[in-house]
């Protein structure tokens, strides 16, 4: 029996069908949601804990021998130990603030030799760790040392130089020295002499940089001013020749140099010798080097350490004794005013620091004792 098939019908069934199949599948999406969730939720809350756990932890725990780099430096047997803790910049927390101020010791540091063990102790400011809470996981821990230079191949004092290589140097220094400071200055001197000579023994400076001796000698000099023009008016200088890093490696790096590579002021004729030794001897131990003295000009007793002629127009700073003798136990013979003017024409500088002039008449005056001044030159 035939049938009319109904259109109508037909549209309604599949309409059905698409409603069932979209509903089936909102349930099984909806299913899967929650099974994630069910999952999903309790997994991010360990999660969160192990993460807040984590960041309490290193909050209230520090380990200073992971958080600073230890490193060894100096020569070999006579090393020492250096901490170098990562301190984030800008961060004030108290943990930055306990990396910042940490510093590490260990036995024998300043003798430590390579391949040596040593116990490697951290100081810090245990009071703020313990107020703030935080932890410190290890004050020490064992290292093996490494890295020291080895300057075996160094003179460790003067006397090891060989007598006749070291005379050679010295000689040579002594026969140019004069043309070497007026070809420097671009001056006449006179009166050319050795005041010190020095032996800088092996170091390792602040960067790490290993130096091998040094000898310095220092020369005074009398320079030509050109005030006048006629070529007779003087000021003492000091100059220094240095002959750098001279070891048995290959030749030294010998070279001339004005005293102010070592003192920033220039010095002139109010200065003694013995000041300016003292000045480069303490601006040297500055540096923690061991410095050798060989020859020294100048004794810590009164004694004459320079004569020169001048000509010169001085005026009194305040009243001042005239006396027949450079010392200031000599006789009294009379006395300047402050203010009035006198001609000086020679001056002796004496070892304890004291400057006189000469009077035309021969009497003197003290123009200065160490950083006092009596008497002032006038142009």
């Amino acid at each position: 029996m035939n049938r009319k098939i109904d259109i109508d019908s037909l549209k309604r069934i599949a309409t059905d069908i698409n409603d069932i199949h979209a509903s089936t599948q909102n349930n099984v999406k909806t299913k899967d949601y929650t099974k994630w969730l069910s999952v999903g939720i309790p997994a991010a809350l360990v999660l969160l804990v192990i993460i807040f756990a984590y960041a309490y932890t290193q909050k209230t725990n520090l380990d200073f021998f992971s958080s600073c780099e230890i490193s060894f430096t100096g020569a070999n047997g006579q090393g020492s130990v250096v901490g170098v803790c990562d301190v984030p910049s800008g961060d004030y927390s108290v943990r930055s603030e306990l990396l910042d101020k940490a510093f590490f010791t260990t036995e024998n540091d300043g003798m430590l030799s390579n391949d040596q063990t040593v116990t490697v102790r951290v100081n810090y400011d245990q009071v703020l760790a313990e107020s703030e809470g935080i932890k410190v996981k290890s004050t020490e821990k064992e290292y093996t040392v490494s890295g020291l230079i080895d300057q075996e191949d160094d003179y460790q004092s003067y006397s090891e130089i060989d007598p006749s290589e070291r005379d050679s140097l010295a000689n040579w220094v002594r026969d140019n020295i004069e043309s070497w400071i007026e070809e420097g200055i671009g001056a006449d001197v006179m009166n050319v002499k050795e005041i010190g000579f020095y032996y800088v023994k092996p170091y390792i400076s602040g960067d790490g940089t290993p130096h091998s001796g040094d000898i310095y000698m220092i020369y005074q000099a009398d320079r030509d001013t050109g005030r006048n023009g006629s070529g007779d008016i003087y000021e003492t200088e000091y100059f220094i020749y240095s002959a750098e890093d001279y070891s048995t490696e290959g030749e030294s790096n010998a070279k001339l140099s004005v005293m102010s590579n070592f003192i920033s002021s220039s010095y002139d004729c109010y200065t003694s010798s013995n000041t300016i030794l003292n000045l480069f001897e303490n601006e040297v131990k500055s540096y923690n080097c061991e410095l050798e003295i060989i020859n020294k000009a100048g004794t810590d007793d009164v004694g004459i350490l320079e004569d020169r002629n001048m000509n010169e127009t001085y005026y009194a700073s305040t009243v001042v004794n005239i006396r027949d003798n450079p010392s200031t136990s000599a006789s009294i013979v009379g006395q300047l005013q402050e203010d009035q003017e006198v001609s000086i024409v020679a001056s002796r500088i004496l070892s304890n620091d004291e400057e006189w002039g000469q009077l035309d008449n021969g009497n003197w005056v003290c123009i200065s004792q160490g950083n006092d001044y009596y008497m002032i030159w006038r142009i």
